[in-house]
């Protein structure tokens, strides 16, 4: 079948904030993203469903559905009759209870590639290529975690480490000695000294069987200590790199024993600081990113083994956070990331035959929980720091802008382009309380170590949004009798919650407090939410999630960013109309004449299209065809009576 478009790439960027990229085109910036809105739709009332956070939103992205119909409701689920404390994470597609695009356009026989995905983890398209999905970023994962912490989000083989003759918190503190027992050193390395390296491999979902300690060599020149060499062993001739302060190494491809035998790894180092007398010394280790047992078919993996960047894993990158480094040394590791996904896309995407792209980046959504309210004018009155925060979140979109022309340029002319947030950030402000309101008010108890006494506890609050009741029969432990004591504690805890009244700024936090079933008007129900489904209104809540996806701070909103350009598209258009993201799917499948996912419950955006009305004229062409056909067979059929 000939299709009006064959082609199609759909680039994630989690947590864009859709007012910061028409803020830096104005400023001269960004001339991709100002390319493809020149050129495509750029949706100026896109619209998330809520939760506003990660799992649930890039789900709908890609299913056409609500939360409430495709199961993942929160990055975290419940499933129904478990304790009320024991949540999973959703990152795989186990939770997902709607057809992917992916697996429509399978069944049409199209081949996909689906990087990096979440919620991706566990997809098998016919003929397509899946890299990564397990977490937010390659080399991460979240399977089969329990409990509601991102801390769990654990790597392969390890997270960063850093080495330091000063104290740094979650770092290893070394010491500088005289080097001795070293073989095969050159003849100018002088009184050198030198540095144990025992790496110590933090958050590594797989254990390292056989710990190494590594050795830095700091030769001395006229008296000055300005270089240093990392090697394996206390001889010079196993080493890996050499460094000078403030410049990254080249990619290190080195083995690692882990308790699932040998897998190869690459990072990057970086020497920070090294003093003039060789008596101070910081070392900075990227993660140890794996190049392989994260993509299937398993041998995708190798035909990504040498490209640009590093398949790093993102959601504990705490290097400036905790002082190691500066602003560009961090901004680095981000532009690492996205060479990364830039490169791997492109050479997919060269290499073979492709129809659609699904890819997901992570990194400004990390960036914004670390630095948006530092980065934003309206929040931050101290100038430097606005500043250098300023121009941490305007280097990561500089970076996004090349990835998404790296990858464009691969796809062609001919591709459909899909640029899109699962939805915006904004500044976060206070946090609330909720858990000591429903405790002070008699709803929930505590034994003395902290944990929840079940026995006495009529509501508790689960997740991002949601606040379940303790029901008898439902839950392992309830208390409350299902019927009119339920429906009179809901009501209690909802006007509790509603009439809340801060005591430090004298405002109410909540912008709405609903009960499940009301919950419906957000795109979530049933009973894969809690009892009570409530947000937040600025200025409380976290940059994203207990705030609906029109909440505003700042310079900033919620609302998620949606580029379309391409064949059958409108240029230039700026659509006012409202655009959720659930109308994606829909859309595409019109322009790219495929069936819809079965479970998809968005809308074509008629008014993006150049011709809407292309199908029915399409449909009146063919039938003239047909009548004119079936005349001049009936002409010849009589007159060869």
């Amino acid at each position: 079948m000939t299709r009006r478009c064959s082609k199609m790439v759909l680039i994630g960027l989690d947590g864009v904030c859709p007012e910061a990229i028409l803020r830096l085109i104005e400023k001269g910036k960004l001339p991709t993203f100002k390319r493809l809105i020149d050129n495509g739709v750029f949706a100026e009332n896109a619209l998330a469903p809520y939760p506003t956070i990660t799992p649930p939103n890039w789900t709908t992205i890609v299913t056409g559905a609500w939360p409430g119909t495709h199961g993942i409701t929160g990055f975290w689920v419940h499933n129904p009759g478990e304790p009320l404390d024991k949540t999973h994470c959703a990152v795989t597609t186990d939770f997902c209870h709607a057809d992917y695009l992916w697996d429509a356009a399978g069944k049409e026989g199209m081949k996909c590639i689906i990087m990096n995905y979440p919620t991706s983890y566990g997809a098998n398209p016919p003929g397509s290529v899946v890299i990564g999905g397990s977490g937010l970023a390659i080399n991460e994962s979240g399977v089969g975690l329990e409990e509601e912490s991102s801390e769990k989000l654990i790597c392969t083989v390890c997270n960063e480490q850093l080495f330091a003759t000063d104290g740094y918190a979650r770092a290893a503190t070394v010491e500088v000695v005289g080097a001795e027992g070293w073989k095969n050193l050159p003849q100018d390395a002088g009184e050198a000294y030198e540095v144990a390296l025992p790496l110590y491999y933090p958050d590594a979902r797989v254990p390292v069987a056989e710990r190494q300690t590594w050795h830095l060599l700091l030769p001395e020149s006229d008296g000055i200590y300005e270089r240093a060499v990392l090697c394996k062993e206390r001889d010079y001739d196993t080493r890996l790199a050499e460094l000078e302060p403030g410049k990254w190494s080249d990619r290190i491809v080195e083995a690692f024993e882990t308790e699932r035998g040998r897998v190869e790894a690459a990072f990057k180092v970086q020497l920070l600081e090294l003093s003039d007398d060789g008596e101070v010394v910081r070392l900075y280790f990227t993660p140890i990113c794996r190049l392989s047992g994260w993509s299937v078919p398993d041998d995708a993996a190798d035909e990504l083994r040498h490209v640009e960047g590093l398949p790093m894993p993102g959601s504990r990158l705490a290097s400036y956070s905790l002082g190691w480094m500066g602003p560009d040394a961090h901004m680095d590791l981000y532009d690492m990331m996205h060479d990364w996904y830039a490169a791997a896309a492109a050479k997919l995407l060269r290499s073979g035959e492709w129809n659609m792209l699904f890819m997901h980046a992570h990194p400004p959504d990390w960036l914004a929980h670390r630095i948006l309210n530092e980065s934003d004018e309206l929040i931050n009155q101290d100038p430097e720091s606005l500043r250098v925060h300023d121009g941490m979140m305007t280097r990561c979109y500089e970076s996004i802008d090349r990835m998404i022309a790296k990858i464009t340029d691969a796809a062609g002319d001919d591709a459909l382009v899909v640029v899109v947030s699962d939805h915006g950030t904004a500044p976060k402000g206070n946090g609330f309380p909720l858990r000591k309101v429903l405790e002070d008010a008699g709803y929930l108890a505590h034994k003395d170590d902290g944990s929840v006494d079940w026995s006495n506890t009529k509501a508790v609050p689960q997740r991002v949004c949601y606040v379940y009741l303790n029901v008898k029969g439902r839950d392992p432990s309830g208390i409350v009798e299902p019927g009119e004591e339920y429906e009179r504690v809901r009501d209690e805890v909802i006007d509790l919650l509603r009439n809340y009244v801060d005591p430090k700024t004298a405002l109410r936090p909540m912008a709405l407090v609903l009960k499940r079933e009301d919950a419906r008007v957000l795109g979530i129900y049933g009973d894969i939410i809690g009892d009570i489904v409530y947000a937040l209104r600025p200025p409380y809540g976290g940059v994203h999630g207990q705030r609906l996806t029109t909440a505003k701070r700042g310079t900033a909103s919620l609302n998620p960013l949606i580029i379309m350009t391409g064949p059958y598209l409108k240029k230039g258009l700026r659509l006012k109309r409202n655009f959720w993201l659930l109308d994606l799917v829909p859309t595409i499948c019109h322009i790219m004449e495929l069936p819809v996912p079965e479970h998809t419950e968005g809308a074509v955006i008629h008014q993006a299209l150049e011709d809407p009305d292309i199908d029915r004229k399409g449909r009146e062409e063919l039938k003239r065809d047909y009548e004119e056909l079936l005349r001049n067979y009936n002409s010849a059929t009589l007159g060869g009576v």
